[in-house]
């Protein structure tokens, strides 16, 4: 099937793909081969892999809000089915206010604390109570609670509801340590996790996209549904997904989560950074997609996470990681920069996935289960740095440094506006 890319690369191929610089037309696509098909022999090769005994030693650095807040507004749906040496990257967008480490030379923003728990057989635990008194109901019919200490809610005192659209990080992974599900926990949120693994945020030239006979599920696809340009028919096959859709009201939305980029960039998708909403490239594809929902939801917050570091395997053989191979259009720095120059634009917030998650070469196998999908450890992280930048929007005075696995939510107030 065309959204999943399934890409056998010989060691030879890649090696000479390596080197090439510069755009090639776009129907000749150099792939990047996908190490992550469950069942292949590299997942079940690296599915194996130990877990670290201790987290990185850096510390955490700040998960930098970009622009304006998200502020109005929000029903469960889990439909739970080395050194990165990053030669030649400009400063990631990062305000001056955040304290830069060095990670193998580079200036990194470290988004982790020393001491997070979990990994990928750690029990989540039951979440803390942090729905407050009810003091009445919304133009909506929604409770809106009291504020007060443990008390977790949007700006506007009702539960928060996040919607995520993304790929297989999100989707693989719909158990109780999967990302979607520890938001939930972290936030007292309703969330909508309606990722379809193995898809883009460019739509992809064979797609119908008539509105009638939409059949693009890119990131495209999705935010014309969600802004009501579209019914979400074109996603029924993906039974999790659409379930969760459908029961979503987006009028109702905090938060949307955004997290393309490693489809795009192993299936070799156009990078151009132009800037246009030219939706059949990488960059065009997420500025299309996230003016619309600004334009469609101007109070929800917007959070765009970039691609990942990942290594590929061909069986057992290790072939590269993206810190030197290049597809047809450029490096994964280059799509990286591309979503957060692309949140830049937007006044978004992004999570700079590459740099944050602090995983390299030196150490990928404790974080990744084969070289791409995160593992639990990994999943704990990510899930920790949406919440901290979701309830810094909703005025909660959350230090960057702070582990939500041992925050104790009683003492947690309310301290601004989020802005």
């Amino acid at each position: 099937m065309k959204h999943r890319r399934v890409i056998t690369v010989f060691l030879a191929a890649l090696l000479s793909a390596s080197v090439l610089a510069g755009c090639g037309n776009k129907t000749e696509r150099t792939a990047v081969p996908d190490p992550g098909v469950p069942g292949s022999a590299a997942s079940e090769s690296a599915s194996e892999s130990p877990e670290p005994e201790d987290a990185p030693s850096q510390e955490e650095q700040a998960e930098q809000p970009a622009g304006e807040p998200g502020s109005e507004r929000k029903d469960i749906i889990f439909a739970s089915s080395g050194e990165a040496e990053v030669t030649g990257r400009e400063d990631a967008g990062t305000s001056d206010s955040e304290e830069k480490v060095s990670v193998g030379g580079s200036a990194v923003s470290n988004e982790f604390p020393t001491d997070i728990s979990g990994n990928s057989s750690a029990s989540v635990g039951e979440a803390p109570n942090l729905a407050g008194e009810e003091s009445g109901y919304n133009s909506a019919g929604d409770p809106v609670f009291k504020d007060g200490p443990g008390v977790i809610t949007a700006l506007d005192g009702t539960q928060l509801r996040v919607c995520i659209f993304g790929d297989d990080q999100f989707d693989h992974y719909r158990q109780a340590d999967g990302i979607a599900a520890l938001v939930s926990k972290y936030c007292n949120a309703e969330v909508f996790n309606c990722a379809i693994s193995g898809t883009t945020a460019a739509m992809d030239e064979s797609d119908n996209t008539t509105d009638r006979h939409w059949g693009s599920v890119s990131l495209c696809g999705m935010a014309r549904a969600a802004a009501g340009e579209l019914a979400p028919g074109f996603i029924s096959v993906y039974e999790d997904a659409y379930r969760n859709f459908v029961s979503c009201d987006m009028n109702k939305v905090d938060v949307f989560v955004l997290w393309y980029g490693a489809n795009d960039f192993r299936g070799s998708y156009q990078l151009a950074t132009d800037y246009t909403e030219d939706r059949y490239t990488y960059a065009g594809a997420l500025n299309y997609s996230v003016g619309l929902l600004k334009r469609k939801y101007p109070g929800a917050q917007i959070i765009v996470i970039s691609p990942s570091y990942a290594v590929y395997f061909d069986g057992d053989n290790y072939l590269g990681d993206t810190n030197v191979y290049r597809n047809s259009y450029g490096s994964m720095i280059e799509y990286v920069m591309a979503a957060i120059h692309t949140a830049e634009l937007h006044e978004a917030d992004y999570i700079d996935s590459y740099l944050w998650m602090g995983i390299t070469g030196d150490n990928y196998w404790q974080y990744l289960d084969d070289g791409v999908y995160f593992n639990g450890q990994a999943r704990r992280r990510m899930a920790q740095m949406i919440s901290r930048i979701i309830l810094r929007r909703n005025g909660y005075d959350i230090p960057t440094e702070t582990n939500l696995d041992t925050l104790d939510y009683s003492t947690l107030t309310r301290t601004g506006d989020g802005r």
